[in-house]
């Protein structure tokens, strides 16, 4: 029997592992993702974006271009953001996630609840556009509340 030491999810003091902050690019509202939204990451994107979708009309925006790490405890979280936006009648657009970041989605089943744009530069322009949906070719899931994405069994 082999032993795997654990691995505390602790940081050294003055890490942050996860933060979000809001900003204004060409009048559209972006939340930027940066570090590792995980476990142990505290649950503070549902109540940015809900903060943001408050005093905006627009769609959101997730900068996830530092966004490092996901887990499927982070995925639930931009899941529950997406119902939240859907809800209000907006469409959630991730920007730029990273190759590991896009693996989780995919796994998750959540590319069919979210737009992902290959940059944050698309993203701003599909919102002034006013782009609605999923790019087309992909299908508009329904996102209710008391839905949960599914994880497809397979990883390749």
């Amino acid at each position: 029997m082999r032993t795997i030491p654990i691995i505390p999810l602790t940081t050294s003091p003055g890490v942050v592992r996860f933060d979000v902050s809001e900003r204004t690019v060409r009048g559209v509202t972006i939340l930027r993702l940066s570090g590792e939204l995980d476990v142990a990451a505290p649950s503070t994107l549902l109540d940015e974006a809900v903060a943001a979708l408050g005093v905006g009309s627009s769609d959101l925006v997730l900068d996830a271009t530092e966004l490092r790490f996901l887990d499927t405890r982070g995925a639930s979280e931009i899941y529950r953001l997406a119902v939240r936006t859907r809800r209000e009648g907006h469409v959630l657009r991730l920007a730029a996630p990273p190759p590991v970041v896009q693996r989780v989605l995919r796994v998750c089943g959540l590319l069919d609840c979210i737009v992902v744009e290959p940059t944050l530069d698309t993203a701003v322009d599909a919102v002034l556009r006013g782009t609605s949906g999923p790019p087309s070719g992909r299908p508009v899931v329904d996102v209710r509340e008391d839905s949960a994405p599914t994880a497809d069994p397979v990883v390749s």
